[in-house]
């Protein structure tokens, strides 16, 4: 019962301050006035180019908060399969463009090893990166005294199973 109205009475006076301070006059007690920075909502067209590797994967013109902007505000506009690895931050202009470094996403894919005769050997929940991958990519997973005979390529898809002798 104490709590309820302990609580009651604290969010009272947070709500009491909160409006209080909203309603301040611009003019404190030894005259100074109280300056507030204004908000601006203005945004601008700038080119953004994803790139993977050097190559372009993505991009066009995204309407941007004008000014220095962190990376972040371009999370929304990453191309589906992968992810942001610029970070800090940069400078928006009307009619600028910017590269922006991109890998591809990792994915959590199943891989049992099996040996020639379908024995399994190890295996587990593994991060790979998304798409098409050489099996040199699950050389690191190997059981200890095993060799991996199998070779190509394969899809690391979320969620995807494959055995690999």
């Amino acid at each position: 019962m104490y709590k309820k109205k302990l609580l009651k009475g604290c969010l009272v006076a947070t709500l009491a301050i909160a409006m209080a301070a909203t309603s301040m006059s611009p003019v404190l007690s030894n005259g100074a006035a109280v300056v507030q920075a204004e908000e601006t909502n203005n945004t601008v067209i700038m080119h953004v180019n994803f790139k993977c590797d050097g190559e372009q994967v993505s991009g066009g013109d995204y309407f941007l908060p004008e000014g220095v902007q962190n990376y972040s505000v371009l999370q929304q506009y990453v191309p589906s399969g992968y992810e942001m690895t610029a970070s800090g931050d940069f400078q928006v202009v009307e009619g600028g463009s910017i590269d922006v470094n991109v890998k591809k996403a990792d994915v959590i894919m199943n891989i049992r090893f099996v040996t020639a005769d379908g024995e399994a050997v190890g295996g587990g929940d593994y991060f790979l990166p998304e798409g098409v991958q050489n099996y040199s990519v699950l050389e690191q997973y190997v059981p200890e005294g095993y060799t991996m005979l199998t070779g190509g390529d394969f899809t690391a898809e979320e969620g995807a199973h494959l055995d690999v002798t």
